[in-house]
């Protein structure tokens, strides 16, 4: 890496002309990367990633930590740590709440408050939306659900009424709308139900296969693991049209559904089932669009996929550890193209923050000042990712990027569609050639600082 100084910005920066082309599905990039077990314990919500990392305590217990990566900033985080065991992680905004297989936790990050939701039964499966809490309870002979209103402090039953014979399990939550397993141990049916918190009225949605998974809901859809033509397959439900109907079927096995506005994610696991075990792929599907398709890398082990805005996340095994990935689902906003002199290439938001794994250069530069950068990227490459970001919200600092063939690039805040005191643009559609001959130049400019300095980090990949 080369680095000077320079008074002004001397090359000379050519007009950029928005144009739209057709974009390649992103890849994936990994967010969180440990020889830590993270097994089913992935939760999102807007864009904040949490999960528990497991661990052995001294005395072989396990034990587990809370992480959360925010993609906004693309940084993770710990947000607690302690020797007890977590499972069964939800997260609502700042707030988290998790089962140790005895008891709930809740956890407000905001206020650093820790809060016990104790029971003499055991409590499992909490979910969150806002201020309401809604977990399993557990007898020795029944199982039905509690709910807590962070607001107010109360606690109910939230089937207030229940019949003789039925057992709730597994609930999913969105606003005031929750759906929850209801197993009847009289007739040995099984059924997915719909209850409205704030009328508590309920409905039977469908029958369920013997072997069930946790449902999920987002505003008026609902989907869950059903049996479609003998197997298992994702199956959704709106509430306000009463329309059911199978996602997208086929003849593998499909499992762990997650929902968030027009976006349906699962897992896939073959023909039989044979890589539940080992892991499938993860499929998305557009209502909107009526499309799906897969958007994980081929041939690797993935499961557990959680759906939140415009993204998705999933775990990626090897051996006992797992690594997350996150994806961002490709919109209106990311085939925005601003083109260099070359009408091969291209430049475009990148998707999402650089992970903190990258390596970054820090600096600070003064008001006129350009800073200059030099790199020769990899031969395999296809795309170059550029990110910059400064403390200072107040100032102003742009990015310039020339290739060797003399392409020029000119961004700022603006460029990547958000106002963040961040550049984030990758230039893609290169051929091969540009990548081996010479080397890259990045030109970094304080075009208005408050101070005397702004302090920027800057990394490229």
């Amino acid at each position: 890496m080369m680095k000077r100084t320079a008074v002004c910005l001397i090359i000379i920066i050519s007009l950029l002309i928005p144009s739209v082309f057709a974009l390649e599905l992103p890849e994936p990039v990994i967010i969180a990367k440990s020889d830590s077990a993270k097994y089913n314990s992935v939760a999102f919500d807007g864009t904040t990633v949490a999960w528990i990392e497991y661990g052995l305590n001294d005395d072989n217990t396990l034990s587990g930590s809370i992480k959360k990566f925010d993609i906004n900033s693309g940084r993770q985080e710990t947000v607690i740590a302690d020797p007890s065991g977590k499972f069964s992680l939800e997260i609502s905004g700042d707030r988290y709440v998790w089962s140790d297989q005895r008891g709930i936790f809740y956890y407000d990050d905001s206020s650093n408050l820790l809060t016990y939701l104790y029971s003499v039964n055991k409590q499992h499966s909490p979910v969150i939306d806002d201020n309401i809490i809604v977990w399993e309870e557990k007898t020795r002979n029944h199982s039905f659900l509690r709910m807590y209103d962070v607001s107010t402090g109360e606690y109910r039953d939230v089937v207030e009424e229940s019949e003789p014979g039925h057992n709730y399990y597994l609930p999913a939550i969105s606003g005031d709308r929750l759906v929850f397993i209801d197993k009847n141990t009289v007739t040995s049916e099984i059924s997915l139900v719909f209850c409205n918190l704030t009328t508590k009225s309920l409905t039977d949605v469908s029958g369920m296969p013997f072997i069930y998974q946790p449902p999920a809901i987002d505003g008026d859809v609902v989907v869950w693991v059903g049996r479609y033509n003998d197997n298992y397959s994702i199956w959704m439900y709106n509430i306000s049209s009463g329309e059911k109907r199978p996602v997208a079927p086929s003849d593998e096995y499909q499992m762990y559904p997650d929902i968030c506005g027009n976006n349906i994610v699962w897992g896939c696991y073959g023909q039989s089932g044979q890589n539940v075990r080992d892991g499938g792929d993860i499929w998305l599907y557009d209502i909107a669009a009526d499309v799906s398709k897969m958007i994980s890398p081929d041939g690797e082990n993935q499961d557990f996929p959680r759906a939140s805005e415009n993204y998705v996340v999933w775990t990626d095994r090897h051996g006992s550890a797992h690594d997350v990935y996150l994806f961002n689902i490709p919109g209106s906003s990311d085939i925005i193209s601003y083109s260099g002199r070359n009408t091969g290439v291209h430049s475009s938001p990148t998707p999402f923050p650089t992970p903190d794994t990258k390596v970054r250069y820090y600096s600070k530069i003064s008001e006129g000042k350009t800073e200059w950068y030099s790199l020769s990227p990899s031969e395999e490459s296809d795309r170059i990712s550029f990110e910059i970001r400064w403390k200072n919200s107040d100032d102003e600092i742009s990015l310039s990027v020339v290739s060797p063939d003399n392409s020029i690039w000119h961004f700022s805040d603006e460029d990547d569609l958000k106002n963040d005191s961040a550049i984030r643009m990758t230039v893609s559609g290169i051929n091969s050639g540009y990548y081996t001959k010479g080397e890259w130049t990045i030109a970094v400019t304080g075009d208005v600082i408050s101070d005397s300095n702004s302090h920027y980090d800057i990394c490229w990949y």
